[in-house]
Protein backbone atom coordinates (compact mmCIF):
# COMPACT_ATOMS: atom_id res chain seq x y z
CA UNK A 1 0.00 0.00 0.00
CA UNK A 2 1.24 3.38 -0.53
CA UNK A 3 0.85 5.96 2.38
CA UNK A 4 0.44 9.21 1.35
CA UNK A 5 1.55 11.28 4.87
CA UNK A 6 1.77 14.75 5.54
CA UNK A 7 3.42 15.66 8.85
CA UNK A 8 3.16 18.55 11.05
CA UNK A 9 5.47 20.00 14.04
CA UNK A 10 4.44 21.98 16.74
CA UNK A 11 4.04 25.03 15.19
CA UNK A 12 0.83 23.73 13.77
CA UNK A 13 -0.74 22.23 16.95
CA UNK A 14 -2.91 24.68 17.35
CA UNK A 15 -4.67 23.74 13.55
CA UNK A 16 -4.81 20.31 14.27
CA UNK A 17 -8.78 20.78 15.06
CA UNK A 18 -9.25 23.34 12.21
CA UNK A 19 -7.52 20.75 9.77
CA UNK A 20 -9.63 18.00 10.97
CA UNK A 21 -12.82 19.92 10.43
CA UNK A 22 -11.73 20.85 6.77
CA UNK A 23 -11.33 16.93 5.99
CA UNK A 24 -14.04 15.97 7.34
CA UNK A 25 -16.09 18.41 4.73
CA UNK A 26 -13.99 18.10 1.99
CA UNK A 27 -11.71 14.58 1.75
CA UNK A 28 -14.81 12.34 3.62
CA UNK A 29 -14.79 9.83 6.75
CA UNK A 30 -11.96 9.70 8.92
CA UNK A 31 -10.59 10.58 12.00
CA UNK A 32 -7.90 9.87 14.55
CA UNK A 33 -6.47 6.94 15.33
CA UNK A 34 -3.17 5.61 17.74
CA UNK A 35 -0.73 5.36 14.61
CA UNK A 36 -0.76 5.67 10.70
CA UNK A 37 -2.13 2.89 8.80
CA UNK A 38 -0.36 0.24 7.05
CA UNK A 39 -3.12 -1.15 5.34
CA UNK A 40 -6.56 0.45 5.20
CA UNK A 41 -8.31 -3.10 4.98
CA UNK A 42 -11.02 -2.77 7.37
CA UNK A 43 -10.67 0.98 8.39
CA UNK A 44 -13.72 1.37 5.80
CA UNK A 45 -15.50 3.73 5.11
CA UNK A 46 -12.57 6.08 6.40
CA UNK A 47 -10.38 7.77 3.78
CA UNK A 48 -7.92 9.87 5.68
CA UNK A 49 -6.00 8.75 9.20
CA UNK A 50 -4.85 11.68 11.47
CA UNK A 51 -2.42 10.72 15.05
CA UNK A 52 -0.02 13.02 16.83
CA UNK A 53 2.63 11.99 18.71
CA UNK A 54 5.47 14.42 20.61
CA UNK A 55 4.09 17.44 19.27
CA UNK A 56 4.42 15.79 15.30
CA UNK A 57 0.82 15.59 13.72
CA UNK A 58 0.71 13.46 11.05
CA UNK A 59 -2.39 13.09 8.46
CA UNK A 60 -2.48 9.64 6.56
CA UNK A 61 -4.55 9.80 3.16
CA UNK A 62 -6.04 6.52 1.48
CA UNK A 63 -5.86 8.39 -1.89
CA UNK A 64 -2.62 10.62 -3.08
CA UNK A 65 -5.25 12.90 -5.08
CA UNK A 66 -6.91 13.93 -1.66
CA UNK A 67 -3.33 14.36 -0.04
CA UNK A 68 -2.26 16.54 -2.77
CA UNK A 69 -5.53 18.92 -2.29
CA UNK A 70 -4.51 18.68 1.90
CA UNK A 71 -1.47 19.90 0.94
CA UNK A 72 -3.12 22.66 -1.44
CA UNK A 73 -4.84 24.13 1.59
CA UNK A 74 -2.93 23.52 4.55
CA UNK A 75 0.71 23.36 2.99
CA UNK A 76 2.69 20.26 2.44
CA UNK A 77 3.90 19.60 5.81
CA UNK A 78 7.16 20.74 7.88
CA UNK A 79 10.09 19.64 5.73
Amino acid sequence: MQKHKIQFGKRFYHLQRDMELWCRENIGPGGWSYDSPTVWEGLEPKVWIMDSAFGTTTFTFKDEKKAAWFALRWGSGDQ
